[in-house]
């Protein structure tokens, strides 16, 4: 059984310490100034030799200043058991694939979502392109332009009020 985590702050001046009871047997370890401060998955504490069956863990952190920090990332042990399905109160999840969130034809449940919204944010985009594109048309035909552009071609199509996007049905 090993405890890995994180120290962080270690340059104070106490070094930060912490006892370890494995079925109140304790051990006492001492994180000294200096060594490995702020890398995370550290063994912090390793008890070897434990028999099979239940055993309690408790952990007391005994000093620590400010700004000394103390995190467990996780716990690792060695299983006594063959297989999860020997375990008491082991219930098997019905109609689950080999993870649990496949379905039947081999996709997960959120490559399924993606593929949806996938698709229909490309079907938006090309209904959107289509009117832009139909409106930039239209807009092009109601506004013909003479080969001599000039002021007085405008002022003759001022009087003609047509929003740029509209649509002729």
């Amino acid at each position: 059984m090993a405890i890995y985590g994180l120290a962080a702050g270690i340059a104070a001046s106490t070094p930060l310490t912490a006892s370890y009871s494995i079925d109140g047997v304790t051990q006492v370890k001492s994180v000294a100034k200096d060594t490995f401060d702020s890398v995370p998955m550290t063994e912090l504490f390793s008890a070897a030799g434990l028999a099979p069956g239940r055993h309690k863990l408790l952990v007391n952190i005994t000093s620590i200043t400010s700004p000394q920090a103390y995190g467990i990332d996780f716990i690792a042990y060695n299983s006594s058991v063959n297989s999860i399905t020997t375990l008491p109160g082991y219930k098997p999840v019905m109609n689950a694939g080999p993870s649990g969130f496949e379905s039947a034809s081999g996709l997960s449940v959120g490559a399924k979502v993606g593929a949806v919204f996938g698709g229909l944010a490309t079907v938006a985009l090309l209904a959107a392109g289509f009117f832009v594109w139909r409106a930039y048309k239209g807009k092009s035909k109601r506004f013909p332009q003479s080969a001599s552009s000039s002021y007085d071609d405008i002022e003759a199509t001022s009087a003609c009020f047509c929003p740029p996007f509209a649509l002729e049905l």
